[in-house]
């Protein structure tokens, strides 16, 4: 761990400036259920704003608060483990921060993280006003337990800024190390979230954890009997040390440009500079000082660092005319250059015996359209099953996919897919969407993107297949004609397995049994979002087909029926 902050007692730390309340959805042991979490990381960035190269960044006063449920604690009050009354709970916290933009070794800029461990009883108060455990009085089940409160201080941290400013928030998910004894059978635990509590007293059924993450959990909808939860799309600093650079003049690249005699061209200089200090109080907008041409004219235009070259009537040959930014400062870069070539409209030959040449700028507009996804017609209908007491793996065809990229940007793109679970007439059914209606016999259900809540156990089914159950082999290949200068490429996703033997295997070894770590089930076929097929930047115009073998296995303990499921695919 990096640091161990151990404490007595939940009393109250000094307030801080930097300050941000975190929902966290927190996954506690006890059931698998998950719950929301509000925890406030504080700390004060010392010194608040820093030059870059001054020192380093010191986070103070730093602080975790939040409320643990306490759902557990009356249960232990009714086993007679507690009483009414203030109870001091053993507790540990474990708490993931991360600074960005410093130092992580070597001189290497990118984001650290800090973990550190707190240690300490903390306080929940029981009542029941009826005096009878459990609920056997006339007041009926009128027991309650206060959440452990936690207001805790962290240790300091030292960060080096290596530019950019520091910003410091609760770590991103699997932030923390594992954690000995907290696994089964007392094995190592590697928590998913990065604020982990685990609150116990030993030799007693009292003991539970929460594994916290950035989101919110959503109530389960039944036939699901746990919670699911979102992450959250990013998670807020609580506090900043503005970096601020060194003043710095700007940096220019130089420009070239073709015209022809007696003809017009635009430079535009505005992308042509930076400054380390943009947004510091200097950087741009920049002024250009620029040298008049040895032939021609150059003129400003309305726009700011946008000026217009006309050539004289013959060619002069090679132009260079210098030209500085000056940032808003003051300060000003070095000369840098402006190549200009005339391009004659005649040339004479008479004296020359390899006589001469002429030049014209050959301009091809090429217009972005829209990228677009195609597919065969058709049902993907897999090989017909015979029941004969055993597991069996049927085999099928995707409809063929084709991607047609006319967009003409350097942006890639991807196809993915995922399929919900394949039911027959009469198998347990789930509606993530007003008139949809999906087979749902897995924890994943019906999907990534229709959200099915999880469940703790697979519901399994006779007339269900889990959508994990099938699997892939995809092919890609660009489906245009190559010419030279063609540069498009596309790869195909990961294989599920080589054959359908293989897969069938695969299977038969991962049983029926969910994974002792996570409680899902499944091996890690197409429930969850997988790649089909992708293009990278640069190469990813065009068109192109993207295929798959499909290999679906089928429990020996399946009932006869017609079995349909959803294969979605998203293009993006």
């Amino acid at each position: 761990m990096a640091g161990v902050a151990v404490g007595v007692t939940s009393a109250g730390v000094q307030a801080a400036p930097g300050t941000l309340p975190v929902t966290n959805a927190c996954q506690n042991n006890a059931n698998g259920n998950w719950a929301d979490i509000s925890w406030t990381l504080n700390g004060t960035a010392s010194p608040a704003s820093i030059q870059l190269g001054d020192g380093n960044v010191t986070l103070i006063n730093g602080s975790v608060q939040g409320a643990i449920p306490a759902a557990i604690l009356v249960a232990g009050y009714n086993l007679g483990v507690l009483t009414t009354g203030t109870n001091l709970i053993p507790t540990r916290i474990w708490v993931a921060r991360s600074a960005t933009n410093v130092d992580t070794g070597g001189g290497a800029k990118g984001t650290a993280t800090r973990t550190d461990l707190i240690e300490l009883p903390l306080a929940t108060v029981i009542a029941d006003p009826d005096g009878i455990p459990g609920g056997a009085g006339p007041g009926g089940a009128d027991e309650t337990a206060t959440p452990i409160d936690v207001n805790q201080p962290l240790p300091d941290w030292v960060v080096t800024p290596l530019g950019g400013n520091v910003q410091f928030s609760q770590a991103v998910p699997g932030s923390l190390p594992a954690i000995a004894g907290l696994g089964p059978g007392g094995t190592a635990l590697t928590p998913a979230g990065s604020i982990f509590t685990n609150s116990g007293i030993t030799g007693t059924p009292i003991k539970v954890n929460f594994d916290c993450q950035p989101g919110v959990s959503t109530v389960a909808v039944p036939p699901a009997t746990a919670n699911s939860f979102t992450p959250a799309a990013s998670i807020g600093a609580f506090e900043v040390a503005a970096v601020v650079a060194p003043p710095t003049a700007p940096v220019c690249t130089g420009e070239s440009v073709s015209v022809g005699v007696g003809q017009s061209a635009t430079i535009n200089l505005n992308n042509n500079c930076t400054d380390v200090n943009e947004g510091q109080g200097g950087g741009s907008p920049f002024t250009f000082t620029v040298n008049p041409p040895s032939a021609g004219t150059l003129d400003p235009t309305a726009t700011p660092g946008v000026y217009t070259y006309t050539a004289p009537a013959t060619d002069p040959g090679p132009i260079t005319v210098g030209f500085t930014a000056t940032d808003t400062t003051g300060l000003i870069s070095g000369s840098v250059d402006i190549s200009i070539t005339v391009l004659a409209n005649q040339c004479d030959a008479t004296a020359s015996p390899l006589g001469c040449d002429l030049t014209q700028i050959v301009v091809q507009p090429v217009v972005g359209t829209t990228m677009t996804m195609d597919k065969v017609p058709g049902f993907l209908v897999m090989s017909p099953v015979v029941l004969n007491g055993a597991e069996q793996v049927s085999t099928g065809l995707l409809n063929t996919i084709t991607v047609n990229n006319a967009r003409g940007t350097a942006a890639g793109w991807s196809v993915t897919a995922y399929v919900t679970d394949i039911g027959a007439a009469g198998s347990p059914t789930f509606s993530p969407l007003p008139g949809v209606t999906v087979p749902l016999c897995s924890n994943g259900g019906a999907g990534p993107l229709l959200g099915t809540p999880a469940a703790p156990t697979p519901a399994a089914d006779r007339l269900c297949i889990p959508g994990d159950n099938l699997g892939w082999t995809p092919t890609a290949a660009v489906a245009h004609n190559d010419i030279p200068g063609d540069v498009a490429t596309v790869t195909a996703g990961a294989a599920s397995a080589a054959s359908p033997a293989e897969w069938l295997a695969a299977l038969v070894a991962k049983s029926n049994l969910p994974d002792p770590s996570t409680g899902v089930d499944g091996l890690g076929g197409l429930l969850g979002s997988t790649t089909l097929c992708a293009a990278p930047v640069n190469q990813a115009g065009g068109t192109f087909t993207c295929n798959a073998s499909m290999y679906l296995g089928v429990p020996a303990s399946a009932g006869e029926g017609q079995y349909t499921g959803g294969l979605v695919l998203t293009l993006i």
